[in-house]
């Protein structure tokens, strides 16, 4: 853990400026006089009760380094606040990640969302911005607040918040109670029809904060009820058939609605939605094919997520739109065809990218689970190539070259950052040993 915490001072310092580089060297040094004192052994010692490396949370680590490491190459301000920020961000999901105690899991569960809203709310684009925060805080604590009592109820149950004591107590919850527990994860994935503040969230936020909410802030939703589901697993068992319904229908209806969009970071949004959907399904079979395939779906949709949303930044900073009407045939000037391209076809699965992995995996699992929703399911499959190519092709082959002759090409960092996003979205797929094991 320490590793981890001296590499993120490390890094945040090399990307920082005069301010933060004092903090930076105040930070190391308090660090050193735990770790010689008499009392730093005992200390680590005490973090280790409560944090410690997870297997199923690795690859999502690796990802939080990865998009923060492209993020900040996105970010064209110098402002020692933005950074700031990021860098508290990245310091909470990791101690999120690596949570073996309830409570601990909850509160940087909850601290994540403090970053991002003033991220938000700060350097949004319009005035908007103050309701996509209000819609991102409300919708959040309006399911977190029943969860934290449910989680001092447990304690005053069973003495601990830790979740081995759960575990080995084999914790039945009754409906309301599950639904209590489940509901905040469930919120923060987003699950359909909790899903409205997210695309407003992504409108409103600057690049760097839709590649974080993409990119990592729904990956909390998902890795919390791949935490819980081996806890209460009878609850998951009970109600699988619900979230599975709800979830696939979800899938098929923001299908459709994305084939009526005009607005490109609205409609990667709600492919966001989508996919983070479908993972749950996967997810609520509770079979190792499907949870494995949850897994690899969320690193997937991580990776191509945030690149196309950086994409989409790029045609927004050269025509000051993110209406597809105006971008039409923009990448063609600027020699954008194949990022693009790459993109789209790893956001629909194409061969060989991770998602295309995931889907086969999480497809097993439903048919194994019910035969009968295959027929569904190649529909919702077939409306995300859809869409991705409805997406592509409108913005590659209409013709609107009047907007875009006095416009530059993109530069070299542009094409660096959105290849960063493809290449391990794809190299992955010959490692699969990293997920499966």
């Amino acid at each position: 853990m320490i590793f981890f915490f001296w590499s993120f001072i490390m890094f945040y310092y090399l990307f920082s400026l005069n301010m933060i580089m004092l903090m930076n060297y105040m930070i190391m040094f308090m660090l050193f006089l735990i770790v010689q004192s008499g009392f730093g052994f005992n200390f680590m010692w005490y973090l280790m009760d409560y944090f410690s490396f997870i297997s199923d949370s690795y690859m999502l680590m690796i990802l939080t380094i990865w998009i923060s490491y492209l993020m900040v190459f996105s970010i064209k301000s110098k402002n020692d606040k933005i950074f700031l920020k990021i860098f508290i961000l990245m310091v909470v999901i990791f101690f999120f990640f690596m949570s073996l105690d309830f409570f601990f899991f909850f509160l940087f569960f909850e601290l994540s969302l403090i970053p991002i809203y003033f991220l938000v709310i700060d350097y949004g684009h319009s005035k908007n911005r103050f309701l996509a925060g209000f819609y991102l805080f409300f919708y959040t604590l309006m399911f977190s607040m029943p969860l934290l009592i449910m989680i001092v109820n447990m304690y005053y149950n069973y003495y601990s918040f830790d979740f081995m004591i759960y575990l080995i107590n084999n914790i039945e919850l009754i409906n309301y109670q599950f639904f209590i527990v489940i509901m905040s994860f469930m919120v923060k994935l987003p699950l359909y029809i909790l899903h409205i503040w997210l695309p407003k969230a992504h409108v409103e936020s600057p690049i760097y904060g839709s590649m974080i909410l993409a990119g990592l802030m729904l990956k909390l939703g998902g890795y919390g009820l791949l935490r819980l589901i081996i806890i209460f697993s009878k609850g998951f068992y009970n109600y699988s058939l619900f979230f599975i319904s709800l979830g696939l229908t979800g899938c098929l209806m923001i299908s459709l609605l994305c084939l009526r969009q005009f607005d490109m970071k609205m409609m990667i949004a709600y492919s966001s939605v989508i996919h983070m959907n479908f993972m749950m399904c996967g997810l609520m079979t509770m079979f190792k094919l499907g949870i494995d395939g949850s897994l690899i779906m969320m690193i997937a949709h991580g990776l191509s997520s945030s690149g196309m949303f950086y994409l989409a930044n790029m045609l927004y900073e050269r025509t000051f739109s993110r209406l597809m009407l105006i971008n039409m045939g923009s990448i063609k000037y600027f020699n954008m065809q194949l990022v693009w391209y790459l993109l789209c076809s790893s956001n629909f699965s194409a061969p060989f990218s991770l998602g295309l992995i995931s889907e086969i995996l999480i497809m097993s699992s439903l048919y194994i689970w019910l035969n009968n929703l295959m027929y569904f399911i190649i529909l919702v499959c077939f409306l995300g190539v859809i869409y991705s190519i409805y997406l592509f092709s409108y913005i590659l082959n209409m013709n609107n070259s009047y907007l875009f002759n006095n416009f530059i090409s993109i530069m070299i960092v542009e094409y660096y950052v959105s290849l960063m996003h493809w290449i391990p979205l794809n190299l992955f797929t010959f490692n699969l040993e990293v997920f499966l094991n």
